[in-house]
């Protein structure tokens, strides 16, 4: 004859079994999930070729200003090196020399920007390559461990499934069809306890009739709560 017990023992079984299952899930996923260090990677990568890039654009930059300052220097040797006596020519070196003068100006200012957002590239980028190490080093600590627990949890569920092997024979195919059905329909549990003083369900809290009661006290046959249909388990 079933009794409610061996169907409270294999709930029991499977509640556990699911929470492992659950954990092994989660487990299994952390050790697969490479995002967090590819994006990061990504992101240093992005920042060093920007901050490359940049500096290229910089350094264009500088050299723009030196030459136009090596004219500059040409141009006022000219100007004030007395070696220029007609008027015209004297006017023209020095319309080159303003005109070379706000070019300068203007090359200047456009440096100066450039090194502002170097700086701030190659600052985060230092920073993003520094949370990438941070991150690869607590990686290499993290994944031993996840190993050990999936190794953990894939045994205890192996241990889990022999448990429920030994279980379900001595479980009629109807009675267990029933526990099935129950799991699904009640959030996994199929079985509930009863509390014979106040004659209640313990999972739904309502009251079994008088008849009920005493079949299910009488642990002589399985009984079902009238009200949420979990099967009823009396200690």
């Amino acid at each position: 004859m079933v009794s409610a017990k061996q169907l409270h023992e294999l709930q029991e079984t499977d509640t556990v079994a699911a929470e492992k299952d659950t954990e092994l899930k989660e487990v299994r996923a952390r050790l697969a999930d490479g995002k967090p260090i590819a994006a990061a990677t990504q992101k240093a990568s992005q920042l060093d070729a920007q901050a490359e890039a940049q500096s290229k654009s910089r350094n264009s930059a500088q050299v723009a200003v030196r030459q136009m300052q090596d004219k500059m220097k040409e141009i006022d040797g000219k100007l004030y090196g007395g070696g220029i006596t007609n008027a015209r020519e004297l006017t023209a070196f020095e319309e080159e020399r303003q005109f070379l003068q706000t070019q300068l100006g203007e090359e200047e200012d456009r440096l100066l920007e450039l090194m502002v957002v170097v700086d701030d590239l190659q600052e985060s980028r230092d920073d993003a390559v520094k949370a990438l190490k941070g991150l690869e080093a607590r990686r290499e600590i993290e994944v031993p461990q996840l190993q050990h627990s999936q190794a953990v949890l894939e045994k205890e569920l192996a241990q889990l499934a022999a448990d429920r092997k030994q279980l379900t024979p001595k479980i009629p195919p109807q009675y267990l069809a029933t526990y099935e059905s129950l799991r699904k329909t009640r959030g996994g549990r199929a079985v509930a306890r009863l509390d014979k003083a106040r004659g209640i369900c313990l999972a739904c809290r309502i009251a079994l009739p008088a008849k009920d009661l005493q079949r299910a006290k009488a642990s002589r046959e399985i009984v079902q709560c009238n009200s949420c249909h979990r099967i009823l388990y009396v200690e």
